[in-house]
């Protein structure tokens, strides 16, 4: 948790997030399926919560609670997928899409999302119950893997989407 100074209480908490979504192509060309690690920022300002996406940056939400503003979040994040299948050129061109999305990364919002999780690390507390990952582990990093399920051959697991608190490891 840290402050930015500016209006209402300022309250930043650095989570990270997985997501799974199924994604069709314009006039069903593919079935894909989409699946991101993240880093968000949550924020808590005059009431309202938003959340800020770090990596990928460019998406933000808001909600009158943490987790109806993750919710939103959520949804906008499925939205952008949806609009990135819309491209008529097909998978490779919509695998592309989503990979130049997915690195966008907003680098003034990192700056605070690493002084979230350094907080954490020295036991600020969160606005919700949620598991606390490392940030430096596989689960704490970014990354987006697009899987063409239309294809001979391919197996995708069931998995549920997560959310988490990051937080810096120890050093020793």
């Amino acid at each position: 948790m840290t402050t930015d100074g500016g209006a209402g209480s300022g309250l930043a908490y650095a989570l990270v997030f997985r997501y799974r979504v199924p994604v069709f192509g314009q006039g069903g060309s593919f079935a894909a399926l989409v699946i991101a690690r993240g880093r968000l920022l949550l924020l808590e300002e005059n009431g309202t919560w938003f959340v800020s996406g770090v990596a990928p940056g460019g998406i933000s939400a808001h909600g009158p609670t943490p987790a109806e503003a993750l919710e939103s979040f959520r949804e906008t994040f499925s939205r952008v997928m949806f609009e990135c299948a819309s491209d008529p050129e097909g998978f490779r061109s919509f695998e592309a899409s989503v990979k130049e999305f997915f690195d966008q990364v907003d680098d003034e919002d990192l700056v605070q999302w690493q002084a979230s999780a350094q907080a954490v690390r020295a036991g600020a507390g969160a606005p919700m119950e949620l598991p606390r990952v490392r940030a430096d582990s596989p689960d704490g990093q970014a990354d987006v893997a697009v899987v063409r399920l239309n294809e001979p051959g391919i197996r995708v697991e069931n998995a549920t989407d997560t959310m988490a608190i990051a937080q810096l490891a120890d050093v020793a």
